[in-house]
């Protein structure tokens, strides 16, 4: 009894601070400005701009160059993860930290394959908009795989990632997308076609997949 609550409450300890960090890195983001940062002013000593004062300037400057616009990603990691740990999810918080890891990896490298020059002129990134860790992987996969390689691949570990992160379930959305898709095509043929045995069960089984998902909702709503 003793442990399980002091076990509890370390847990809460660190979904504090972690929530915290988050809120504290968003904070910086949203005000980052380059000239902030010293060794890039052009002009004398002025006042830093940055919510978080010097040390939220710097932070903000390190994690943009680090990961490009996908820092917001990082932001969103933490916050997650110190859900998990404050609700006390089944999954593993070290699960949620290396899909945290893989989507940062992968929203980097698909950042650097879009481009985005007028956010890389902005931010003062080092020619990617995925910061130096798209720079290198994404450029390393672009220069072997193409860039629709790059995009396929990294595609598929962003939506992994948000499979374990989140528990995304794309199978829901394709389900959702595909039936909306077919009422719409069956209402514009107004109904002259006499749907087959074959288009009866898929649209059993897009229901049967809607529902279930919507039932997973319902008890992870439940729980929380």
């Amino acid at each position: 009894m003793g442990k399980d609550s002091k076990h509890s409450g370390v847990r809460e300890i660190w979904a504090v601070v972690l929530v915290i960090a988050s809120l504290l890195l968003f904070m910086s983001l949203i005000s980052y400005h380059p000239y902030d940062v010293g060794h890039v002013a052009v002009s004398g000593p002025k006042p830093v701009a940055n919510y978080i004062g010097p040390v939220g300037a710097w932070v903000a400057f390190a994690t943009f160059q680090t990961f490009g616009l996908a820092a917001y990603g990082l932001m969103a990691v933490l916050a997650v993860i110190g859900a998990t740990l404050l609700l006390g999810k089944e999954l593993p918080w070290r699960g949620k930290l290396g899909a945290g890891i893989l989507l940062l990896i992968s929203l980097s490298c698909l950042l650097h394959v879009a481009g985005l020059e007028r956010a890389q002129r902005a931010l003062n990134l080092p020619d990617s908009a995925g910061g130096f860790l798209g720079l290198i992987i994404g450029g390393f996969f672009q220069k072997i795989v193409g860039r629709p390689g790059t995009i396929l691949v990294f595609g598929g570990c962003y939506l992994i990632s948000l499979i374990l992160l989140i528990n995304f379930r794309p199978s829901y959305w394709v389900a959702l997308t595909v039936g909306r898709a077919m009422d719409f095509w069956h209402r514009k043929r107004g109904n002259k076609s006499k749907p087959t045995v074959d288009d009866e069960l898929r649209d059993q089984e897009r229901e049967l997949t809607i529902k279930e998902f919507q039932t997973d909702r319902q008890v992870a709503k439940q729980e929380k």
